[in-house]
């Protein structure tokens, strides 16, 4: 369950209290949660966590109200999907020119996050521009729902 402390200055002295009672009952855990941004609180049912707040309460003069904790929704890749894209500078000189197409699919191997493969097609991509293409492909994936559902997420550049 979810905690929050019901004045905002109590905040050091629950999370005081609440090691204590750890020490005392070992069923008991608090997780902090960065990605939801909230304090979990963990123990063997709602009545147990219900007794540990009313204990709070009594013994070190801190309230807390328990609230059922969000939950991250994810995605995940269901369909094979293609994106292509062009960019076109012209601005005196030499111009500048790129076309780029993707593939996404998704996989059911569990073992890797995602698999970036290449294909250049009729000319020469520089190594840096492949290499920072690789990273952000890299980056996105983890970032999205691909390594917790276990989905792979494959990017092709040709």
């Amino acid at each position: 369950m979810k905690y929050v402390c019901n004045n905002k200055g109590d905040e050091d002295k629950v999370s005081q209290a609440l090691q204590k009672m750890m020490a005392e009952d070992v069923t008991l855990k608090t997780v902090n949660d960065s990605e939801n941004r909230q304090t979990l609180l963990y123990g063997m049912g709602d009545q147990h966590l219900e007794i540990t707040a009313s204990k709070l309460a009594a013994r070190y003069k801190c309230e807390i109200r328990l609230e059922t904790p969000k939950v991250a929704f994810r995605e995940t890749i269901k369909k094979k999907s293609d994106v292509d894209s062009k960019y076109k500078k012209q601005s005196g000189g030499h111009g500048q020119y790129g076309h780029v197409k993707m593939r996404f699919e998704a996989s059911g191997d569990l073992e890797t996050p995602y698999v970036f493969e290449e294909e250049v097609v009729g000319g020469a991509v520089r190594r840096i521009i492949s290499r920072q293409l690789k990273r952000l492909a890299g980056s996105s994936c983890k970032r999205s729902s691909c390594r917790i559902s276990g989905s792979r997420c494959e990017s092709r550049i040709i």
